[in-house]
C-alpha cells in the first residue's frame, strides 16, 4: 500500500507541476513560442499578464521572448518578475538576466545576478568563467580603446549582418527585402544574401547576389573559397523545392554549396554532413581553403 501511495503522490506532484506552467491559458501562446514566433509569442502572454493570470511560467516565457528579440529592457522587466515570483528559478534565467543587466549598464546588479547563476549552477563553463575573474568588466571598461567601430552607409532599417569581403565586394546578409514572407522570430522578412562593391572606402548599392542561392526562407551567413569560384552558405532545409523538417517538427538550417557560372551563384549542392535532424549553420574557411568551420 505504500508503494502505490508513494506512486501516487509523485503523479500528483508531477500533475501540479505542469499546471503551474503550460494549461489552456497559455497554449496558443506557448505554440507561438515554440515555433519560434517571439513576436506574436510576446502579444499572447503579454494579454494573459493584462488579463491578470500572470504566473511565474508567464513571465518567464515573455522574459525569453523578449531576449530572443534583444529588448534588453523588457527582457530585464521580466526576468526580475519572474525570479520575484518563482519559487525555484532556473539557473539560464540567472544567466540571462545578467546579460540583460549587463547590456542596460547595471554592471553590479548583472554581478549579482551571476553570482546567483554561480550558486544554482556551479558546474556550468560560464559560472567558472565568472569565478575566475568577476571583475572582467572593469577591465574592460578601464582598457584603452583599440580601434573604432563605424556603420557603413548601406545599412537598412532592418537587419543587416555578416559581412565578408572577398575580390572588391562585400558579402552581407540582409532582411531589407521586402517582397518576402515576414519571419516569425522578429516580424522582418527572411534573409537574402546581397553584394556590395567596394571602390576605396565607398560602397555601392546593394544587390540581391545573382543565381540560386536566394529563396523565400532564410539565407546566410557566407564564405567563399580562395580561387573565388565556390560559395558556402547557410539555408533553411530547403533545396529543389522540397522544404523538409526534423521528425520534431523543425526546419533545420543546413550548409549548401554553390559554384560561380557566368557570373552566378548556381549548381547548388548540401554538403556531406548535413541531415535534417539537426542544423548545421554559418561556415568558414581557412585561408588555403582545405578546412570549412561551421
Amino acid at each position: 500500500m505504500k508503494k502505490k501511495y508513494y506512486l501516487v503522490a509523485l503523479l500528483f506532484t508531477a500533475v501540479s507541476f505542469v499546471s503551474s506552467a503550460q494549461n489552456d491559458d497559455t497554449k496558443k501562446a506557448d505554440k507561438h513560442f515554440d515555433r519560434l514566433e517571439f513576436i506574436e509569442a510576446v502579444d499572447d502572454y503579454k494579454d494573459i499578464v493584462e488579463d491578470g493570470d500572470a504566473t511565474p511560467y508567464v513571465y518567464h516565457r515573455l522574459a525569453d521572448s523578449y531576449y530572443n528579440l534583444y529588448n534588453t529592457k523588457e527582457a530585464e522587466m521580466y526576468y526580475a518578475l519572474y525570479i520575484d515570483m518563482a519559487e525555484e528559478v532556473e539557473g539560464e534565467a540567472y544567466y540571462r538576466y545578467a546579460q540583460m543587466l549587463k547590456a542596460n549598464k547595471k554592471y553590479d546588479k548583472s554581478n549579482e545576478a551571476m553570482q546567483n547563476f554561480v550558486q544554482v549552477s556551479p558546474q556550468d563553463q560560464r559560472a567558472k568563467a565568472f569565478k575566475r575573474n568577476k571583475n572582467y568588466m572593469n577591465d574592460l571598461l578601464n582598457s584603452k580603446e583599440r580601434f573604432a567601430v563605424e556603420a557603413l552607409e548601406i545599412n537598412s532599417s532592418m537587419i543587416d549582418f555578416g559581412g565578408y569581403e572577398k575580390d572588391n565586394k562585400l558579402y552581407f546578409v540582409s532582411a531589407r527585402n521586402k517582397s518576402r514572407r515576414n519571419y516569425g522570430w522578429n516580424g522582418q522578412p527572411t534573409l537574402d544574401v546581397y553584394v556590395s562593391e567596394i571602390n576605396g572606402e565607398e560602397y555601392g548599392d546593394p544587390e540581391l547576389i545573382k543565381g540560386e542561392v536566394n529563396t523565400k526562407f532564410n539565407e546566410g551567413t557566407v564564405c567563399i573559397s580562395p580561387d573565388g569560384q565556390t560559395m558556402y552558405f547557410s539555408r533553411n532545409d530547403y533545396l529543389d523545392g522540397d522544404y523538409e523538417k526534423a521528425s520534431n517538427g523543425v526546419n533545420q538550417l543546413k550548409i549548401y554549396r554553390a559554384s560561380l557560372v557566368e557570373d552566378k551563384w548556381d549548381d547548388l549542392q548540401s554538403v556531406s554532413f548535413n541531415d535534417s535532424e539537426y542544423s548545421t549553420a554559418h561556415p568558414a574557411l581557412s585561408k588555403d581553403g582545405k578546412t570549412l568551420y561551421f
